[in-house]
């Protein structure tokens, strides 16, 4: 019974503690009041319940790592300002999203007010009508209070050659839903996400045509070899495989896979190829200088040092118990210690003849 009580004092306790944490995350991220605007139609939804705020952006939202979302309506006067906020996973995410559904908001809303754009792992999505200019700088400042330190973005984008690129092509991506946007070459994750992956994509101008670059990261060099070994099942790999099959080029350097489609002949895909300038980065601990051996006599002081604490310790220790000890013997006689019933002893009467 003992035990069953303090499980459930426990229990009790956690729940006691873990509450203002969780009320604190569910804390809104769109402010009541931005300026002269008032917050009205306010309405916050979790990951599985984004259709209702970004409709079909929400699976891809999800992907990316959306936790929570946020929409409402800031009126100022006869203006109105409608604004989505996403809270994704970190600031990659955040960044990855804003890669991918820039150049489809852009193309769905034709409005000077319309904006995508992210602050720290807030993805922000506003669009207003008419000749004013909403608050958008207070809200980023408002965000940048709430947010907490992100890392920083990925580096594999700093991979994609700089020659022939589009402007503005370039998707970062996390997931087989936002590579079926980009590249819908296969079904399915036929890149390896699952396996941890992430991808880069760009458009290239390459001779008179353009192509699709894409660079997938692995975990490890394994995995890279792995997924190649599937990218030669599913493509007409580097003109070696079926041609009833999709022509695609790739080569791997290290965790590092890149991938041509479009390329209007093996020369194009190659001269792409070959403009990627990728080396692996390792990193180890290094050994620690070597320190002089300190001298004997700085030793054996240390141990006569160490010794003696120690000695005081155990004195000190002794003192505490004896008056804790009389303490309560004085308070509480005959109640903890020096019971009677302690005080008994088993005695052998060999004397006893019968």
């Amino acid at each position: 019974m003992p035990s069953r009580m303090l499980s459930k004092l426990l229990l009790v306790g956690a729940c006691l503690l873990a509450w203002p944490i969780a009320a604190a995350a569910q804390a809104p991220l769109l402010p009541a009041q931005l300026g002269a605007w008032e917050r009205k139609d306010w309405q916050q939804v979790g990951a599985t319940e984004l259709e209702r705020v970004a409709g079909e952006q929400a699976a891809l939202l999800r992907e990316y790592g959306c936790q929570r979302a946020e929409q409402a309506v800031y009126r100022h006067g006869a203006a109105e300002w409608r604004v989505r906020v996403s809270e994704m996973q970190d600031r990659s995410s955040a960044y990855g999203a804003f890669t991918l559904l820039g150049p489809i908001v852009a193309r769905r809303v034709a409005s000077r007010n319309a904006l995508l754009f992210y602050e720290g792992n807030y993805l922000v999505h506003s669009w207003a009508t008419g000749a004013f200019d909403p608050p958008v700088g207070s809200l980023v400042e408002h965000l940048k209070q709430i947010g907490a330190p992100q890392p920083s973005l990925p580096t594999l984008p700093g991979y994609l050659p700089r020659e022939g690129f589009v402007e503005g092509s370039d998707r970062y991506l996390l997931g087989p839903l936002a590579l079926a946007e980009v590249a819908p070459l296969a079904p399915g994750d036929w890149a390896g996400f699952a396996y941890g992956a992430e991808a880069e994509a760009g458009r290239y101008r390459v001779g008179r045509s353009e192509a699709t670059l894409l660079l997938f990261s692995y975990p490890t060099p394994q995995i890279a070899r792995e997924r190649l070994l599937d990218f030669e099942r599913l493509f007409n790999l580097n003109g070696t495989g079926d041609p009833a099959r999709p022509l695609a080029f790739a080569k791997r350097s290290g965790t590092l896979v890149v991938f041509v489609s479009g390329a209007a002949s093996g020369q194009d895909a190659a001269t792409l190829l070959d403009r990627v300038r990728y080396q692996m980065e390792l990193s180890w601990s290094e050994t620690s200088p070597a320190q002089a051996e300190p001298h004997w006599a700085v030793t054996m002081l240390q141990l006569f040092i160490g010794t003696g604490l120690f000695l005081v310790y155990a004195f000190m220790s002794a003192l505490a118990f004896a008056g804790v000890r009389l303490l309560i013997q004085r308070l509480l006689p005959g109640k903890i210690f020096d019971r009677p019933e302690d005080k008994e002893i088993i005695r052998l009467n060999l004397s006893f003849k019968p």
